[in-house]
Formats: C-alpha cells, structure tokens, sequence
C-alpha cells in the first residue's frame, strides 16, 4: 500500500510520465499482484514511451512485469533491450527475484551467459 501511495504521489506530480518509468513499475507491481491484464495495459503505456530519452530502466521494469507474468519471451526482448540500451547490470539481473520465473528458460540462460561475457570483458579492459 505505500509503494501504491507514492506511485500514486508521483504520478500527480509527474503526470507525463515522459520516460514511462511509472508506468513500468506500475505495470511490475499489477504484475506481482496478478492483475495481468492491468500489467499488460501499463506496459503498452510504457512502452509508447521509448523514444523519449533514456528508456532502459522503463525496460527493465517491462521486462520484470513480463517476468512476474511468466512470459519469458517479452521478458527476454525487454531485458536485452535494457542492456543493450545502456542497462547491462548483470549482478541485479542474477539476483533480482522479479525474474525469478524465467530463470531456467533457456533464453535467460543464453542471454544471462552472454551478459556475463561481457561483464567479465569489460571488468578486465577497463578496471585494470
């Protein structure tokens, strides 16, 4: 209830929502809640918004919602578009319960080992 309030808060305050953010995460906790259908229209609200601005943490939160809902499919799509849009945050991918879902679907396998890689690569080439 008080994460509702404040979404709830900010919105008043933000009623654009130009990056879609509150709509995203609006859409994770519909999502979380089982009111799929809910979810599915604040994603398609999020989602009208990728062209404004940076659109990576909306993504994620597109793709946690699609998570919660057990369709691993979107929620692959939107997480590898987070990360390839400036969101390649491997650690918070390993551990966030939000994806929880999807974890042993083979495509979360192979792009979570691909992200890994690149992690890995980037540690060694620019933390030396």
């Amino acid at each position: 209830e008080e994460a509702w309030a404040k979404i709830e808060e900010f919105s008043k305050e933000y009623p654009e929502d130009t990056q879609g953010g509150l709509a995203g995460v609006q859409a994770l906790m519909l999502a979380a809640s089982g009111e799929s259908r809910k979810a599915e229209d604040k994603i398609k609200s999020a989602a009208d918004k990728k062209a404004f601005g940076p659109f990576h943490h909306t993504a994620y939160f597109i793709a946690c919602a699609y998570a919660q809902m057990n369709q691993p499919q979107p929620a692959i799509y939107w997480l590898q578009f987070a990360a390839e849009s400036g969101f390649p945050c491997y650690p918070l991918f390993e551990q966030d319960p939000n994806l929880n879902l999807i974890r042993k679907n083979p495509g979360f396998i192979t792009f979570m080992a691909k992200l890994k890689v690149q992690r890995e690569h980037y540690k060694s080439t620019l933390f030396q």
